[in-house]
């Protein structure tokens, strides 16, 4: 998935509404296919890190198959973190295993067994620093399990606590940006990706809106920024991010959306005269001479073209941004 990219960088559901395999409430713990859904990988990974590691669920009732309890779970999630960031299974394994916490504990104690994730309280504490990479993991994990309710907390969390821009570089585009190369590695996953983006859109809209209804207008507030995508852009999810970065900084946006012809960007800034224009662009731009010939107002919108797919030959004189950071800065730079 194209991305404006960093430089260099619980209630109770029921198991058919989610997909999630519900234990009964007289059998402790989480089978198999249901550890499964909730870390989002397959049962065979898990029977084998048992197998092969002893990481294994640690429940058992008379009469059934052992069960994961929530200190088990937490192991597990441990050691997908630690693989990710690239330590070698056999040195994860082991690091999980001597992991202990106040679940540790519990470890016999039942998850709640039908729940969308993990509550606050059954996730060990990150370590300083590591707070992106604890929120990495929960959505990469609620998103593999299709929970749209999941992935809505984590993204609103993030965002009241540090902001859009932290939340986009930190979390919401190394997600996407592993999705998108599981891929083109195997051809599947495009669901994954598009409830993802999906909830992500309407979290950064929903962040953006309620900062601007908070915010008093007064008859000296400039005019909004216009934010857009190319004629051939499907990919609108960074202007979302954009436009909720701008309200943190106190200042409204209006977002077209994908595919916006060019009359119709043209008719939008005549009617709104807006203090900025950003156009972004992931896949190549046809004709960047003509898009970036806005309509004459007085004042003139300062125009930022975000995004890979502009040839920097072909754009003149008109501010660049690769980063968000670099979209907000140079849209907001005083004329």
């Amino acid at each position: 998935m194209c991305q404006l990219a960093h430089p260099g960088a619980r209630g109770k559901t029921s198991a058919v509404s989610n997909g999630v395999e519900a234990a009964p409430t007289a059998s402790p713990g989480l089978t198999v296919a249901a550890v499964a859904r909730r870390l989002g990988v397959a049962p065979a990974t898990l029977r084998t890190w048992d197998r092969r590691y002893g990481l294994g669920p640690g429940t058992h009732a008379p009469g059934s198959h052992r069960r994961y309890g929530a200190a088990d779970v937490e192991r597990l999630r441990l050691m997908q973190e630690l693989v990710r960031s690239g330590v070698s299974v056999a040195d994860a394994a082991e690091q999980a295993r001597s992991w202990s916490g106040a679940e540790a504990a519990g470890s016999r104690a039942e998850p709640a067994a039908a729940g969308p994730g993990p509550a606050p309280a059954d996730i060990p504490p990150p370590l300083p620093g590591q707070e992106a990479a604890r929120l990495v993991r929960g959505l990469s994990a609620a998103s593999g399990a299709m929970d749209a309710g999941r992935c809505s907390e984590l993204i609103r969390g993030s965002l009241a606590e540090r902001g859009a821009d932290w939340t986009w570089d930190e979390v919401l585009r190394p997600v996407l940006a592993a999705l998108g190369r599981a891929w083109q590695r195997s051809g599947t996953g495009i669901e994954v990706e598009h409830l993802l983006s999906n909830v992500a859109r309407a979290e950064l809209a929903a962040h953006a809106a309620a900062l601007g209804g908070r915010r008093q207008r007064v008859s000296g507030d400039p005019p909004p920024i216009l934010c857009a995508c190319a004629p051939d852009e499907l990919h609108d999810l960074p202007m979302y991010a954009l436009a909720a970065a701008l309200a943190d900084r106190g200042r409204s946006a209006l977002v077209l959306g994908a595919r916006t012809p060019t009359s119709a960007l043209h008719a939008a800034i005549r009617r709104t005269g807006p203090e900025g224009v950003v156009l972004w662009a992931c896949l190549p731009v046809a004709d960047p001479a003509a898009l970036v010939a806005i309509p004459p107002i007085r004042p003139m919108p300062r125009l930022v073209l975000a995004g890979p797919g502009w040839p920097i030959a072909s754009v003149g004189g008109e501010a660049l941004a690769t980063d968000l950071p670099g979209a907000v800065t140079q849209v907001l730079r005083p004329a």
